[in-house]
């Protein structure tokens, strides 16, 4: 996708699909002074009848051989590693990406005046950001979720600066506006260069890029 297309940001493992038998993907592709978002959904021949029945998307491409019935090795073999994929927690850079994916994804339900949809990504945002406090400053937490976490991040007063940032975004009004989709992203990027500067390094085209991809569409606005 990045070769071919040129994507602005890496490939974003989809964690808020729902589980249909195989492994979401989300991209944001910049095309005539836009970001157009693509989202790819890869599963086994065996699911995609029951796939189509369910939410019936469009078939792109199906891989030599499809027709034939995978031996039972491969096929424990594919679910094996769709679960491995489903399971892996992910990094601070895997989830700074998450984070301008989501709010790509959030300004343009907004846009649409999608308020329900627009609520559910902004706990989706709100939710990484905690993920990001969590994964750079205590990552091999036995925890997940909103579960022990002022007793596990509080501990240091970086930690308690954080959860202050996090609160404040919590206390917000649930259905954003714009502007508060803007802090929210802003939020995370903020405190990834406080607790995580080599992540926020290893993107730093990534987010100027995005940024100025988010600037150029309101002007069009």
């Amino acid at each position: 996708m990045s070769t071919t297309f040129g994507t602005l940001l890496p490939g974003w493992r989809d964690t808020i699909v729902g589980n249909l038998g195989g492994a979401g993907f989300v991209y944001l592709l910049p095309h005539d002074g836009h970001l157009l978002q693509l989202d790819l959904y890869l599963c086994p021949t065996s699911a995609v009848g029951a796939l189509r029945r369910r939410i019936g998307p469009r078939l792109l491409w199906r891989g030599p051989g499809a027709d034939d019935t995978a031996d039972p090795v491969t096929q424990q073999r594919t679910a094996q590693h769709l679960a491995r994929a489903a399971q892996a927690p992910a990094d601070c850079g895997q989830l700074l990406v998450q984070a301008m994916v989501l709010h790509a994804m959030l300004r343009k339900r907004l846009a649409r005046g999608q308020q329900y949809i627009a609520y559910g990504l902004l706990h989706d945002l709100n939710a990484t950001c905690r993920d990001v406090i969590r994964t750079a400053l205590v990552p091999h937490s036995r925890h997940h979720g909103w579960y022990h976490l002022p007793d596990e991040v509080g501990r240091t007063a970086t930690g308690r600066e954080c959860l202050t940032e996090l609160t404040e975004a919590l206390t917000s009004p649930p259905v954003p506006i714009v502007a508060q989709a803007d802090d929210a992203l802003d939020r995370i990027v903020r405190l990834a260069q406080r607790i995580a500067p080599h992540v926020t390094d290893s993107l730093t085209k990534e987010i100027t890029a995005y940024r100025a991809y988010q600037q150029h569409e309101e002007g069009l606005a």
